[in-house]
């Protein structure tokens, strides 16, 4: 489920590198020095790599489904050299917090609110307000 949030709403939504030299992209020569936009987000939403783009659907990542997403399709934190370094550090506090609120919380979002995508630094969704409702403890 966490990887199609990935997918969907990356961190890093736009980021930019510098040629080091002339470079063919398509049908463009880029000339050394200049700088390129390289955005995760729209790839995350190219059609060719991920059908139904806009869906949310966390059954793309199981294994039979994700051999299917082309190598490099799917850079929430950076890739190569300038991957981020907290990446794993990131999902594995992902994981544990939702692990932990949802073993205690069963979560709804509130009625009548919109998810609005927020561009800053990085790709947020502003607000997001939720009603929880505890869940009762497991007998033992």
């Amino acid at each position: 489920m966490f990887t199609e949030v990935l997918r969907l709403r990356p961190p890093g939504w736009m980021t930019t590198r510098v040629t080091t030299a002339p470079t063919r992209l398509a049908d463009l020569t880029i000339p050394r020095g200049a700088t390129v936009v390289v955005s995760p987000y729209v790839l995350h939403h190219d059609p060719s790599s991920f059908p139904d783009p806009e869906r949310f659907d966390p059954d793309r990542w199981l294994p039979h489904n994700a051999q299917h997403v082309p190598r490099g399709a799917m850079i929430p934190f950076g890739a190569g050299t300038r991957k981020c370094i907290g990446d794993t550090l990131a999902v594995t506090e992902a994981a544990l917090a939702i692990a932990h609120i949802t073993s205690h919380w069963q979560l709804s979002p509130h009625p009548g609110h919109q998810v609005k995508a927020a561009l800053r630094m990085t790709l947020g969704v502003g607000p997001l307000p939720m009603r929880p409702t505890p869940r009762r403890p497991l007998a033992p």
